[in-house]
């Protein structure tokens, strides 16, 4: 064998020769590194070279490479196969350590919202923790993220069984490119608006996805392409795969309409559609979250009070529930998640049927009766193909008394309700009975 002279290069051909029995998959990095941990037995004997070598590199060169792996990196070697130790939908307590240490010891500069979550008492799904890590370096919305890395962290979902199927896409032989779609967009844009988004700074969001006819629950494929202008002003135009218009929006959400001499559909402070992204996230509903959200962002949702926005509805709506966080001596916040958990299970639910949705966790403080904890799961908007093959419910609402920890009510949801994409809605306390009629 004719060896490369650099130290580096004969540690890398040296690896290479000893791994060489050993398939090449995404998960060897992580499964190597437990074997030296003692995490696993290892089923083949490693010669004394192959022990030399990896011993090198974890007392030299690894410490190199470690600085330069990044937040995909870290799903696609650690994360990803990690999920699959266990069925539930949510890691453990001990995972959790355990993923903190090794970011740490493979160089991640890691967010304060991803040591925030790690180091969280309340239940953290898998998934919410992958997206958060891809976010280091695609970008907090992942409708910026390019298309190839929208389609591979989505397959990774699937592959390890995070998501039933697959929901971002590539175009396809026959459909139209990417480039034909940003074209017809931004033609469209110009034709009806007037508007050139080549000119002047736009922040541009993509996606190819499938989508569903919220009728017949059909599978559709659908371009969504958007450009948000620096004075919060959303162009929005959806197109089938053969690049046909099927629908297309405009909004401004400006201070003041003189601001903008086109049409006005909406007029809200520029800050709140952060708050409207970050509702999209089960990771905002906790109890510490809502239990704050008057004081946090009651000004902020009070200077829209004209606008008929729905994010803005919902938000208005949020502020009428009386929360508040639970007393000293009563139960926490994560054991009242997982009694309800247990309830579910009780009713016939299975963890597979949890793990497929959105859930929320708040404690309520109504005058009329007791506080009460309310869980909630619903179905993701991808999972309802089961909903409508009647394969199981919409949702299941429990609620959990904070004193003792006994299951006070379970409510099955059996049918899609307005506030199908909120969690926290509806509740028989609340003083509303309809989307924006308090």
């Amino acid at each position: 064998m004719k060896y490369d002279t650099q130290p580096d290069n004969i540690i890398r051909q040296e690896i290479n020769a000893e791994l060489s029995f050993l398939d090449s998959r995404p998960s060897l990095h992580y499964d190597i590194m437990s074997q030296i941990k003692g995490e696993k037995v290892v089923n083949k004997k490693v010669s004394l070279a192959l022990v030399f070598v990896l011993i090198l590199l974890l007392t030299g060169t690894v410490a190199v490479a470690a600085v330069l792996l990044s937040g995909k990196d870290f799903v696609d070697q650690f994360l990803g196969p990690m999920s699959q130790q266990t069925e539930n939908a949510q890691w453990t307590d001990e995972e959790l350590d355990r993923i903190l240490s090794l970011s740490e010891d493979n160089g991640i500069e890691i967010t304060e919202d991803i040591r925030a979550t790690l180091k969280s008492s309340d239940p953290v799904y898998k998934e919410e923790l992958l997206r958060l890590f891809m976010k280091i370096d695609l970008g907090f919305y992942p409708a910026t993220w390019p298309l190839e890395e929208q389609a591979w962290y989505n397959e990774l979902l699937v592959q390890y069984g995070i998501a039933e199927k697959q929901t971002r896409i590539l175009p396809a032989e026959g459909e139209i490119s990417q480039e034909d779609a940003l074209n017809i967009a931004r033609k469209y844009i110009l034709d009806k608006w007037n508007v050139d988004v080549l000119q002047g700074e736009y922040t541009f969001y993509q996606q190819y996805m499938l989508s569903e006819d919220d009728e017949t629950g059909a599978v559709t494929k659908i371009w969504d392409i958007e450009y948000e202008s620096e004075d919060g002003t959303f162009y929005v135009v959806c197109l089938q795969p053969d690049g046909a218009v099927i629908e297309d929006e405009f909004n401004t959400y400006i201070h003041s309409p003189e601001a903008n001499p086109g049409k006005v559909d909406s007029i809200v402070p520029d800050d709140i559609w952060d708050l409207a992204e970050r509702m999209q996230d089960d990771s905002f509903y906790t109890v510490e979250t809502l239990a704050h959200f008057r004081s946090d962002y009651g000004s902020l949702i009070e200077a829209a009070d004209n606008s008929k926005d729905a994010s803005v509805v919902v938000m208005r709506l949020l502020l009428e529930i009386p929360y508040a966080e639970p007393k000293v001596k009563e139960i926490t916040p994560g054991r009242a998640f997982a009694l309800a958990k247990n309830a579910a299970v009780a009713e016939g639910w299975t963890n597979d049927w949890l793990g497929r949705c959105r859930y929320s966790v708040s404690y309520r403080d109504y005058e009329d009766s007791e506080t009460v904890y309310r869980i909630c799961f619903k179905l993701k908007q991808d999972q309802r193909d089961l909903f409508y093959d009647r394969q199981m419910p919409f949702g299941i609402v429990i609620y959990i008394d904070p004193e003792n920890g006994d299951v006070i009510s379970i409510n099955v949801l059996n049918e899609l309700d307005e506030y199908d994409s909120y969690c926290e809605f509806p509740d028989p306390h609340d003083r509303y009975d309809s989307l924006g009629n308090g």
